[in-house]
């Protein structure tokens, strides 16, 4: 969505088109148009400013074959578990060397 688009949408006259509305189009197109091309989706996550709760629902309904998570801040969550899943890792390989490397004596 361009800042044309978003601005068209906010100037017009005859009617109110806030920028969630605008956002929650812009997000049902970019979908649809990547399952057209063929792409297998089986999860949506989407990161929203607006009630998760009601986007989330909406889009289940338009995309009911597709597991769909609608949170705020989910880009942050998604990264944080990452990163935690991550140090675990690498927690479990240094205990791992430290154990064998004090068996050894």
């Amino acid at each position: 969505m361009s800042a044309r688009d978003i601005s068209a949408g906010q100037l017009q006259a005859y009617q109110t088109y806030n920028l969630n509305a605008q956002a929650m189009e812009a997000t049902i197109q970019l979908i649809q148009e990547v399952l057209d091309s063929g792409v297998n989706v089986r999860e949506i996550y989407i990161d929203t400013i607006g009630p998760p709760i009601t986007y989330q629902k909406k889009l289940e309904r338009i995309f009911p074959a597709q597991r769909i998570t609608v949170a705020k801040k989910l880009i942050a969550c998604i990264l944080a578990y990452l990163l935690l899943q991550s140090a675990q890792k690498l927690l479990e390989m240094l205990l791992g060397s430290v154990i064998r490397s004090t068996s050894r004596y």
